[in-house]
Formats: C-alpha cells, sequence, structure tokens
C-alpha cells in the first residue's frame, strides 16, 4: 500500500492538469480541480485498500485514477444540472403563485409579511426543499432532484424547522 500511495502521490500533478483541462474544456463548471482530484485519489486509495489491489504499473493506476476524476467530474454535473433546473421550476412557481396572490386582493396584508419573512430566512434550495413537500413529494425525489442524500436532506429538514421554529418564537 506504501508503494501505491507513493505511485499515486506521482501521478497527482498529472491528474491536476488533466481535471483542468476537463473543466476548462467546460467553461469552468463543476467541483474545483483541486478537489475533484483530491476526491478521485481518495477513492483510489480506498478502493485499493478495501480491494486488497494487486501491484498496479503506472499506466494502469494513471487509466484508473483519470477514469474515476471523470466519473466523480460527470457526476458534479449532473447535480449541479438537477439542481439549477430545480431552483428553476421553484422560480416559475413562484412567479405563479405571486400572480395569483394578486388576483386574491382580500388577502390579509399580515399574512403575506410573515410569508415574505419567513422566505427571505430561507436560502432558495430550502424554499425548494419546502415546496416540493408540500406538494407531497418523497424525500428520494426530493433528494435526487437536489443532488444530495437522503439522510442529508431529512437533517437540513431538521435544522431549517429549528432555525424557523427559533426565528417565529423571537418574534412573539
Amino acid at each position: 500500500m506504501k508503494d501505491l500511495g507513493a505511485l499515486v502521490e506521482s501521478l497527482r500533478p498529472d491528474l491536476l492538469r488533466r481535471v483542468q483541462a476537463l473543466r476548462d474544456s467546460l467553461g469552468g463548471v463543476g467541483m474545483s480541480a483541486t478537489d475533484l482530484a483530491h476526491a478521485s485519489v481518495e477513492r483510489f486509495l480506498a478502493a485499493a485498500q478495501r480491494d486488497g489491489a494487486a501491484p498496479l504499473t503506472r499506466g494502469e493506476a494513471w487509466g484508473l485514477l483519470s477514469t474515476i476524476a471523470q466519473h466523480l467530474f460527470i457526476d458534479s454535473l449532473r447535480r449541479r444540472t438537477v439542481h439549477q433546473s430545480a431552483l428553476e421550476r421553484l422560480r416559475h412557481d413562484r412567479a405563479a403563485a405571486g400572480d395569483a396572490a394578486e388576483s386574491e386582493p382580500a388577502r390579509s396584508a399580515e399574512r403575506r409579511d410573515l410569508a415574505e419573512h419567513t422566505l427571505s430566512a430561507m436560502t432558495e434550495e430550502e424554499q425548494l426543499l419546502v415546496a416540493r413537500r408540500m406538494q407531497g413529494a418523497s424525500w428520494a425525489a426530493i433528494a435526487t432532484e437536489l443532488g444530495v442524500g437522503e439522510e442529508a436532506l431529512r437533517q437540513r429538514w431538521s435544522a431549517l424547522r429549528r432555525r424557523l421554529r427559533s426565528l417565529a418564537e423571537g418574534d412573539d
């Protein structure tokens, strides 16, 4: 494993250049080149340790590392695309709701102010989470939309609820 670590470290500068070229070819989107190279090395070493890898040549190690980097890069682009489209839908839904609210002049100003105050305390991602939960979407569907795990999403939900609860208590 020590020899493998040294081999991987000798490949790191080449991997960083390869990853930077990938990012540059697509206008610099996705994970940062340094983060992507680091994550690739970590995954490579974890897999080698887990699987008890046989000795690899420099070319084999390079092939595996660059493949891992490409897959991580593609995954980051997919998550980013999904996240952006979900935020676009939220903006569209919010605009449509605003149009509907304008057609209901009986709606109280106090309710509107409370809603605006609550929304201003949330990020766009949190607003999307709340909107999708109100629409009855499953945790799995929302997690996929946002490009995060279900458990991470549930933790974000709990943190948001705590933050909004303390915000509401502070307004009394």
